[in-house]
């Protein structure tokens, strides 16, 4: 059966994200379709939560990781408005190498925003709000996440962080390669391929892509054979 999804707006992105659900990454929605309730997901880069609540959903339990505070805010009504507390845990930092203060870049105070970069301005060709801002936030390694807290590992993981791919993926290189399925948001950056490089080395094939139209890259869809 069908289940109606809520998603908090009042704000012009937030709306937006709403409109844009099926049309903006249709290779996402088809790949949420297909889990089941054995699935465990880790949503890095969350943002309010558009596919975080969904694989809940759908899943058995969902970890989202998201460094925005606005966000996070959002994200936390979204998990209220479906009724999904017990499957969600919110990992409110960024996702590096280690665990440090770090500067991060914010292109606005906007809600629902994405395109934060740590420790430098943003590599991306975007528009800058009058809210630009550098805010010191606290950050830590993926791994050493799930082995502090002793969390169940996932088997499929979505990874959209804008540019901050290759400090991600050394500190969260033992949980991303141990998942069944990675969903990566491919900017076309000498990290990028790297990343997918390492990947296709440890016997992930690609099963699907899905191109930008209007800029570099694409998102693709790995699974481990």
């Amino acid at each position: 059966t069908k289940q109606k999804i809520f998603f908090r707006t009042g704000h012009g992105r937030l709306l937006w994200r709403v409109k844009t659900f099926y049309g903006e990454e249709p290779l996402m929605i088809d790949w949420l379709t297909s889990f089941n309730t054995q699935d465990i997901f880790l949503d890095i880069g969350a943002n309010v939560g558009m596919y975080t609540i969904p694989a809940a959903i759908q899943g058995k339990h969902v970890y989202a990781c998201e460094l925005d505070p606005i966000n996070i805010g959002i994200l936390k009504e979204n998990v209220h408005l479906n009724n999904v507390h017990d499957k969600i845990i919110i990992f409110p930092f960024g996702a590096a190498e280690k665990s440090y203060v770090a500067e991060i870049h914010y292109r606005d105070f906007s809600k629902g925003d994405a395109l934060q970069s740590i420790g430098r301005e943003s590599e991306f060709n975007t528009v800058i709000g009058e809210g630009k801002h550098v805010s010191l936030q606290l950050l830590f390694p993926i791994d050493l996440i799930f082995e502090m807290f002793n969390l169940d590992k996932p088997n499929k993981i979505k990874i959209d962080v804008d540019g901050n791919e290759r400090s991600l993926f050394e500190g969260g290189k033992e949980t991303i390669m141990g998942a069944k399925e990675i969903y990566f948001e491919n900017s076309e950056s000498d990290d990028c391929k790297i990343i997918i490089n390492t990947l296709l080395d440890a016997n992930y094939v690609i099963k699907s892509t899905q191109y930008f139209d209007d800029e570099p890259g694409g998102n693709m869809l790995f699974k481990k054979e």
